[in-house]
């Protein structure tokens, strides 16, 4: 190699490690998961009936209309059953629903630090679609998902 290639090698690697933490490096903002979808229920797309509140924590597993009937289903949190049962039945007691409309079945064999603890399934009155807010258009959010999505379950 000549002397001057070895200059504009060593010209070339001064370059690069000078410009090299100003070009194509990531912002470090510590935020490195995506936007999750809005809370179902919160949006408002499809609301509970008047006066039904849910006070305690879940998730919207699916929604959606069959036989006449508004089948909801829930994770709850950290709870147990008793007080989900409670908490629930003074909610549907609120809203001037029956207990039967909803059903409480907890997640066996949990280890104890477990957040997610069981199944909430409710089955209301049916209704429209309430918001033409875009996010309302999205199964991923309203968890109404079409019949011929896979299940969650279905890996592939």
């Amino acid at each position: 190699m000549t002397r001057v290639m070895r200059w504009v090698a060593g010209a070339v690697c001064a370059l690069a490690v000078l410009v090299s933490p100003h070009v194509g490096r990531a912002e470090p903002t510590g935020n490195y998961r995506p936007d999750l979808p809005p809370d179902t229920i919160a949006l408002g797309c499809y609301p509970l009936p008047d006066g039904l509140t849910l006070d305690f924590p879940y998730q919207v597993r699916s929604d959606g209309d069959l036989d006449g009937k508004r089948h909801l289903v829930l994770h709850w949190d950290e709870l147990d059953e008793a007080e989900v049962r409670e908490r629930l039945d003074a909610a549907l007691d609120r809203a001037g629903l029956p207990r039967r409309a909803a059903s409480v079945t907890p997640l066996e064999n949990l280890p104890p630090d477990s957040i997610v603890r069981g199944t909430v399934e409710l089955e209301l009155p049916v209704v429209k679609l309430a918001s033409d807010d875009p996010d309302c258009l999205n199964p991923r959010t309203t968890k109404r998902f079409p019949a011929d999505w896979a299940p969650s379950t279905a890996y592939g």
